[in-house]
């Protein structure tokens, strides 16, 4: 099974295969997405997803989307979750928006 990437680290691989040889149309375009939704800065990105992952109850791949949209309200956060696994609770939520709010 493969591990999800986080935007900016895409972003971070691509720009570092560009320098090194010329991308296919897919690479650029998928540099451009990656550059456009971005919404952090990689070193802020980057200290989010260690705290992030110390989170007991967020798996890689909720970390993952956690990262790359940024939730704001309880709402979001919830409707992050597959539809078969069970939601957080309130009190989760309420930490993985306050780690949020840290970084912005």
């Amino acid at each position: 099974m493969t591990e999800p990437v986080a935007l900016w680290r895409v972003k971070e691989m691509l720009t570092q295969v560009s320098t090194e040889r010329t991308l296919q149309r897919e690479g650029v375009s998928a540099l451009q997405h990656a550059d456009a939704a971005q919404k952090l800065e990689p070193e802020v990105a980057k200290k989010l997803a260690e705290e992030l992952k110390t989170l007991p109850f967020l798996s890689d791949s909720l970390t993952v989307k956690i990262l790359d949209i940024l939730p704001e309200t309880p709402e979001e956060v919830w409707l992050l979750f597959p539809k078969d696994s069970l939601p957080l609770d309130e009190a989760q939520i309420k930490t993985v928006l306050e780690t949020l709010a840290k970084h912005r």
